[in-house]
């Protein structure tokens, strides 16, 4: 069954919201460095990894009706290549992305202002005012991908409060 929204996201759009997560996470890796071991960076970015890319992969994307397809993120295909359909547990990957969205994104930010009361500085400033802009952006563009899905009305965290249908087909070109 085919709703309003879009059947495949143009690539530009796949690409621009990756290109978004994979700065954050970046500076957010960055970010784990100030307050902890040498470890920590590597368990920050070794957590956003296997959860983004394989966990969260199976237990969401392989019940989503763009499973197969070019979802908003593109993590429907990526989904496909590694799981088969409804191979996960959608009730448990809703409780794990709440937990992963919440430390992967305040986990950095309280990292940069504990460092930034402890050894104030301007690339630390910088450094959170970064994070504090790339954390809106992902808001805004993912609360955009949310109006356009076809899964707005089904899916229980979706961040639409209406869905929109586009104006003109996506293009990928």
């Amino acid at each position: 069954m085919s709703g309003p929204g879009f059947d495949r996201y143009p690539l530009w759009w796949v690409l621009g919201q990756n290109l978004l997560f994979v700065a954050f996470f970046a500076l957010g890796t960055w970010a784990m460095a100030y307050i902890g071991p040498r470890g920590l960076p590597i368990l920050y970015g070794g957590f956003v990894f296997v959860m983004l890319c394989f966990v969260l992969r199976r237990e969401l994307c392989t019940h989503c009706r763009y499973y197969g397809g070019l979802c908003g993120t593109g993590w429907g295909l990526w989904a496909s290549w590694l799981f088969e359909e409804g191979s996960g547990n959608y009730e448990r990957g809703l409780k794990a992305a709440s937990v992963f969205w919440v430390l992967a994104l305040l986990l950095p930010i309280v990292s940069v202002i504990a460092a930034l009361i402890w050894r104030p500085g301007l690339a630390r400033g910088i450094h959170l005012l970064a994070l504090l802009i790339l954390g809106g952006a992902i808001f805004l563009v993912h609360r955009e991908t949310c109006r356009r899905c076809q899964n707005a009305s089904e899916c229980p965290v979706s961040m639409s409060k209406g869905r929109i249908r586009p104006t003109r087909p996506p293009s990928n070109g």
